[in-house]
Order: structure tokens, then C-alpha cells, then sequence
């Protein structure tokens, strides 16, 4: 009997090749997701902390420089939380689009491997027949020589 062969093996490699990508493309994107989460929460504890020394030295005197430098410290940290925010919206959405991958990647995957599934199993009844074959050939030749 013939040894089974799946003649779209390849297909199912490379289908495996991009499910494997799509995962390490939502692995890549949940770690940045996870590193700006982390950059905005130290720009957020950054501005408490500037507005808790703001409110400390209130009670001296400010000059309009040390009151200039508190501002555009403050400033620059809110753009910095701003900007942090957007890029987390943007690899959200990455994010999104890596899981949808994947989800598509194992759909393809999975429906070469059902495929490979019915034709083993076709194989495996067809050689289940021709062995019902043989072994009735010989039964009947045996009985015929007797």
C-alpha cells in the first residue's frame, strides 16, 4: 500500500509562517501597548509631581521666571501625555488589525489542516478496502486450490 502524501504540505507550511507572524505581530503590538500605558503613567505622576512642588513653594514668593519655567514644565509634560495618548490609540489599533490577522491567518490554517484531516482519512478507508481486497483474494485462491 501507498504511503499517504498530502500534496499541498508546503501550503500548510507557509500558512503556518503566517500564523506565526501574526501572532509575534500581536505580541509586538501588546508590548508597545503595555510601554506607552507605562510612559503615560510616569508623564502623569510627572505633572502631579510638578504641580505638588508648584503648590509647595506657593507659599513663597514666585518670579515671573519661576513661574515661566512651572508653566512650560507643565506644558511640555501635557504634550508629552497627549502625545502618549495618541500613539496608545494608534497601537490600539495596530493591535486590532494584528488580531484580525490572526484570526484570518488561523482560519487558512485551520482549513488546510481539515483538508489534510479528510484526505488521511479517505486514504487511511482506501487502504482499509484494498487490504479487505487482498485479504478476500487470497482467502478465495486458497479456498479454490483446496
Amino acid at each position: 500500500m501507498r504511503k499517504f502524501k498530502f500534496n499541498l504540505e508546503s501550503l500548510l507550511v507557509v500558512r503556518g509562517w503566517e500564523e506565526t507572524r501574526a501572532l509575534q505581530a500581536l505580541a509586538s503590538a501588546n508590548a508597545a501597548i503595555s510601554d506607552l500605558e507605562e510612559r503615560l503613567a510616569r508623564s502623569e505622576q510627572a505633572l502631579e509631581k510638578a504641580y505638588a512642588a508648584w503648590e509647595d513653594s506657593g507659599s513663597t514668593r514666585f518670579s515671573p521666571t519661576d513661574r515661566h519655567a512651572l508653566v512650560s514644565q507643565t506644558a511640555q509634560i501635557q504634550a508629552q501625555i497627549g502625545q502618549s495618548r495618541q500613539q496608545l490609540v494608534e497601537m490600539q489599533k495596530k493591535r486590532t488589525q494584528a488580531m484580525d490577522t490572526l484570526r484570518s491567518a488561523s482560519r487558512e490554517k485551520k482549513v488546510v489542516e481539515s483538508l489534510k484531516e479528510k484526505r488521511f482519512e479517505a486514504h487511511r478507508a482506501e487502504s482499509y478496502r484494498q487490504e479487505a481486497i487482498e485479504i478476500e483474494d487470497v482467502f478465495n485462491a486458497r479456498r479454490s486450490a483446496s
